[in-house]
């Protein structure tokens, strides 16, 4: 993912916002041709000459569902392995498989219900974690990518020199940074997460399936470490199969 998984991020305390997130974003998926997002016109230029690095901007608005593979490096422990994700960018519904020598597990999240697989069984989540993690959907840095898209109209972007973009809402809520080069590659992407700040550094752009991405990310510490072998866009729901807890 662009981050690491969120069953791996520090608590939030956007619970309170949680109740809002399923409506956050147009369920439509086509952008109003004559609309554009709203902000300095330095931030809009870079994040659609972005959105046309990643294979256009109609293509991440007509989509549903994200589905990605990685192979991932990771310390504490110090081990590889790898990742399935389904992260679906107009609710929040996600899956994510981690396929790991030391500690698998598969994490579900959605609107009413979540759970979570590991070595020991099957458990539901709590109501606050599940609600934590529907709160943090928006914030999401692949959920984003969708919102520039449709040129969601609640996003605010501010530019700051040489190459930031700063996400904001129209009440003002902090949703993260951008940084991308003058072609539209991304370099960075950041935001802060409960107790403390996580960036990411990226690759360079290769084609994946129907869009573009790029090759590879790391968090600046160097913690958590991927590259993305299967990028592909749905106009299509996650399979229900996907989201229903074992019994």
């Amino acid at each position: 993912m662009g981050s690491r998984p969120a069953v791996g991020l520090p608590a939030t305390s956007r619970v309170a916002i949680a109740v809002l997130t399923i409506a956050i974003f147009p369920a439509s998926g086509a952008r109003a041709s004559e609309r554009r997002l709203q902000g300095d016109p330095q931030a809009v230029t870079l994040i659609e000459r972005m959105l046309e690095q990643f294979g256009g901007i109609d293509t991440w608005a007509a989509a549903r569902t994200l589905h990605l593979e990685y192979r991932v490096w990771r310390t504490e422990p110090d081990e590889q392995l790898s990742e399935r994700a389904w992260r679906d960018l107009q609710e929040p519904n996600q899956r994510i498989d981690l396929v790991s020598p030391s500690a698998p597990l598969t994490w579900v999240f959605g609107p009413a219900s979540g759970w979570v697989a590991r070595q020991t069984g099957v458990a539901v989540l709590s109501e606050k974690r599940r609600a934590e993690a529907v709160a943090d959907w928006p914030f999401d840095f692949y959920t984003l990518i969708r919102a520039f898209a449709v040129a969601d109209q609640r996003l605010r972007l501010r530019f700051v020199a040489p190459r930031r973009v700063l996400v904001s809402t129209a009440t003002g809520d902090d949703w993260g940074w951008w940084e991308i080069d003058s072609s539209g590659a991304l370099i960075k992407w950041g935001v802060t997460f409960g107790d403390g700040p996580v960036e990411y550094v990226y690759g360079p752009i290769r084609k994946f399936d129907n869009i573009a991405f790029p090759a590879w990310g790391a968090n600046v510490d160097g913690s958590w470490r991927f590259e993305y072998t299967k990028v592909e866009l749905s106009t299509q729901p996650i399979p229900a199969a996907l989201l229903a807890q074992p019994r």
